[in-house]
């Protein structure tokens, strides 16, 4: 979750876990995490068909989407997390000069 101006959105990310590259990117303002997560993984079923999906431990997840849309589910590393927090803090810094 970031916050933008006086509101928070929730920032959704997909990497691909041997390259490192971010394959989609979204935010949304729902509070509704099955609809909005179920949504987001749908979406890219229909780009780059089905994988296994990897999240964090976080509670704001609901694994349920990952169940309706038959998707295998797991937690991910803790370099793969910490690949996300660099991304997320990268898109909540308005003015990101390259610097890691």
């Amino acid at each position: 979750m970031i916050r933008i101006g006086s509101q928070y959105v929730w920032l959704w990310v997909a990497i691909e876990p041997k390259n490192k590259q971010i394959l989609h990117m979204d935010i949304s303002f729902d509070q509704t995490m099955l609809i909005v997560a179920e949504h987001f993984i749908a979406s890219l079923i229909n780009i780059y068909g089905k994988y296994p999906v990897s999240t964090d431990d976080g509670t704001w997840y609901p694994p349920q989407a990952c169940k309706f849309l038959k998707q295998r589910h797991h937690l991910h590393s803790t370099y793969e997390k910490s690949i996300i927090e660099r991304a997320r803090a990268r898109t909540s810094n308005p003015i990101h000069q390259g610097k890691n």
